[in-house]
């Protein structure tokens, strides 16, 4: 498995079988979409304007409401939290099962979390400045306990929106990841440690 991120939400996760793009945004604040090509589009928010999926090549199925899903091999569940404004969801790929948070409202429950089970790796938002910043972040991570965190939605190079960087977040966690990668690659879950979380930090590849 491969994991990508294009800045600010949106990511491309490929495995042996598929090819997923998570929220291609329209208004990259500062940044541009690089060429995406992918079988599978997931839109967690339109409304906060990632729902670029023309900008895909490859005629992309597109997933923008919670469910079950299996495309090319690739099983996919999506849930809605009570106050959230999208959705979120669990990606199994390649022996691997990644949680992909944007906005989960103000809390998981008991049955989301049970929901969510067991993750390898989790793709979390550290840097907004509603709810969905350092904090909130790092009571995620303890609620739903995965083996490796990517951070996401977090002031870059170039970037203008309004966000912090993820300092603050890998403070809080205590985490003194390695310099930043251009991409995130794992043959299986094995790969991971099981002693302690890891934090993978990714550089933006954008356009």
């Amino acid at each position: 498995m491969d994991i990508i991120w294009h800045g600010n939400s949106c990511f491309t996760i490929k495995t042996k079988t598929a090819t997923a793009v998570i929220n291609p945004y329209k208004d990259g604040k500062g940044l541009k979409l690089p060429k995406l090509k992918g079988n599978i589009a997931i839109v967690t928010n339109g409304q906060e304007g990632n729902d670029n999926v023309e900008a895909i090549e490859g005629d992309p199925k597109v997933i923008d409401w919670p469910g079950e899903y299996e495309i090319s091999g690739m099983v996919l569940t999506g849930k809605k939290p009570e106050n959230g404004k999208g959705f979120f969801f669990t990606l199994v790929g390649d022996s691997t099962r990644v949680c992909y948070i944007e906005d989960v409202g103000k809390e998981l429950n008991d049955e989301l979390i049970e929901g969510i089970g067991d993750v390898d790796i989790l793709i979390v938002p550290v840097g907004g400045t509603n709810g969905l910043g350092p904090e909130r972040a790092h009571k995620i991570t303890e609620e739903v306990e995965p083996r490796c965190i990517i951070p996401m939605h977090y002031a870059v190079d170039g970037s203008t929106g309004e966000l912090q960087t993820a300092d603050a977040f890998l403070k809080l966690s205590g985490s003194t990841p390695a310099e930043p990668q251009e991409k995130f690659t794992i043959a299986s879950r094995g790969a991971l440690r099981e002693d302690q979380t890891e934090c993978v930090l990714l550089m933006p590849q954008v356009g």
